[in-house]
């Protein structure tokens, strides 16, 4: 159950659509409840610049509000947290792939973006 629930999690980050390689079966990215989220509330934020070299901002769409941000690299880990901002540095990280969370209350949404 958990390996499975972990599996769903990693590919809803890294591709909307993922191909096992034993199989010719698609697998959607949305089996995780964890980031499943209603049409609605899947397009709440905008991120800029994408990709991105100091500062990410976060833009909500349909009103002010401040978040709490969380960046994680692929492998999990917390690299940065910004509390009660809409935007969050990351001039200290490497160049690479990562995640923005975006936690508003009890809703969280991730986001992928790049520092280059």
């Amino acid at each position: 159950f958990r390996i499975g629930k972990a599996s769903c999690f990693f590919k809803s980050i890294m591709c909307d659509v993922c191909f096992s390689d034993y199989t010719t079966d698609s697998i959607p990215a949305t089996c995780s409840t964890t980031l499943s989220l209603d049409n609605e509330s899947l397009q709440e934020f905008s991120l800029y610049p994408n990709p991105v070299q100091t500062t990410l901002f976060v833009k909500p769409l349909l009103q002010d509000k401040f978040v709490d941000l969380f960046i994680y690299d692929l492998n999990g880990k917390i690299k940065q947290i910004s509390f009660g901002k809409n935007e969050i540095s990351v001039a200290g990280l490497s160049n690479g792939i990562y995640v923005l969370q975006v936690r508003d209350g009890e809703k969280i949404q991730s986001y992928k973006f790049v520092k280059n």
